[in-house]
């Protein structure tokens, strides 16, 4: 089982509010003020991609790399076998990550648990940024 560790500090969730973007920035895989969500953690540890390229990418689909082998989980295919969206599971993610009505700790049982059907174990460190 491979792990993710996401770090409470630096994870960004809850949606896309006037006053979230002020307190940590864009929801994206990585923002100019440091913080991702949780599949921005997943393409740097799982993918090895780097922050830069992560940069205000809102989804892995979306990313201006050439190969999506590392994060193939992410991703979907059309029939020539070219990446065309985002995959059901990438998506689920996603909503799980910003939904603004779950709780800290909603939040993490829901990623632990959406995760782990992949094999993933989920580790959250740290604590939230008061």
């Amino acid at each position: 089982m491979q792990q993710l560790i996401i770090d409470r500090k630096k994870w960004r969730t809850g949606g896309d509010s006037v006053e979230l973007r002020r307190l940590k920035g864009p929801t994206s895989l990585y923002n100019d003020m440091g913080y991702s969500c949780c599949l921005g953690f997943y393409c740097r540890k799982i993918g090895g991609i780097r922050n830069n390229v992560l940069l205000d990418v809102g989804s892995p689909e979306n990313l201006n790399i050439k190969d999506f082998t590392k994060i193939e989980l992410l991703v979907s295919r059309d029939s020539r076998d070219e990446v065309y969206d985002g995959s059901v599971f990438s998506q689920e993610a996603i909503d799980i990550n910003d939904d603004d009505s779950l709780s800290n700790e909603e939040r993490e049982a829901d990623i632990i648990e959406h995760f782990k059907k992949v094999d993933i174990e989920v580790i959250f460190k740290n604590k939230y940024p008061e």
